[in-house]
């Protein structure tokens, strides 16, 4: 790993964890634990207009204290749980249970089991 950046050292841990079995990670040594559906809450305060109007700000620090908008996008790339698009700020992926961080270089993703998916 010798001539490896920081930064890269960080990103190569983050994918190792993901990629263990979900067995081998315990996620309450994480900080925060985001739903999709919480993704998605914050994701959609990301369009222009709650952002002129202040809305994303107050809706951030009254849901998530001590984070900001762009701090929590920065985490929700960096793990890859974010899709562009949707007409606001993005979407949270497809399979995404829960994100599980402290900051955009430390994470998990806890994937939907193929056996909680119903048909």
């Amino acid at each position: 790993m010798a001539g490896i950046s920081l930064i890269s050292r960080a990103r190569h841990r983050t994918r190792r964890v993901d990629v263990m079995t979900e067995e081998a990670i315990n996620y309450s040594r994480y900080r925060e634990h985001f739903s999709a559906d919480q993704i998605n809450a914050v994701l959609h305060h990301g369009h222009i207009i709650p952002v002129s109007r202040r809305i994303t700000s107050r809706f951030v620090s009254t849901h998530h204290p001590g984070w900001q908008y762009n701090e929590l996008v920065a985490v929700f790339n960096a793990a890859g749980v974010r899709v562009h698009g949707g007409g606001c700020g993005g979407y949270c992926a497809g399979g995404v249970k829960y994100l599980h961080f402290d900051d955009q270089t430390s994470f998990a993703v806890e994937r939907i089991d193929k056996a909680e998916v119903t048909q």
